[in-house]
């Protein structure tokens, strides 16, 4: 379904009538690839439908840093609202790299990529 184009795939759990246990599967993408995506879902599931609404969504400006730890270097993502930073997130695969690499806790690595931003 990724391949087909969607932004963002997840799994929900439900409970349909009777009782029965089910997932609810959905799919986010541009309006451009939706036939890609929907044909995707029906390709390889036991769906017999899709059901499509079309949704706005509202982005935060982002860049990317690279920062030094004490271990090494991690990748930041940094998100921006106007001139103001509201979030930055220290990239997990680099974190979980350095502390498999160096024994550390992730969650050192972590905090002393979210320090250097200072």
């Amino acid at each position: 379904i990724m391949q087909a184009g969607a932004l963002d795939v997840y799994l929900a759990p439900l409970t349909m009538k009777k009782g029965r246990p089910a997932f609810r599967l959905s799919a986010l993408c541009e309006e451009g690839t939706l036939q890609a995506v929907a044909r995707a879902i029906l390709r390889h599931t036991t769906s017999l439908g899709v059901r499509y609404k079309p949704l706005r969504r509202l982005k935060l400006q982002r860049e990317s840093r690279e920062v030094d730890t004490p271990w090494g270097p991690v990748h930041v993502k940094l998100a921006y609202m106007g001139d103001e930073r509201v979030n930055a997130a220290p990239e997990f695969e680099d974190c979980r790299r350095l502390a498999e690499a160096v024994g550390v806790p992730l969650k050192d690595i972590y905090a002393a990529a979210i320090a250097a931003l200072s």
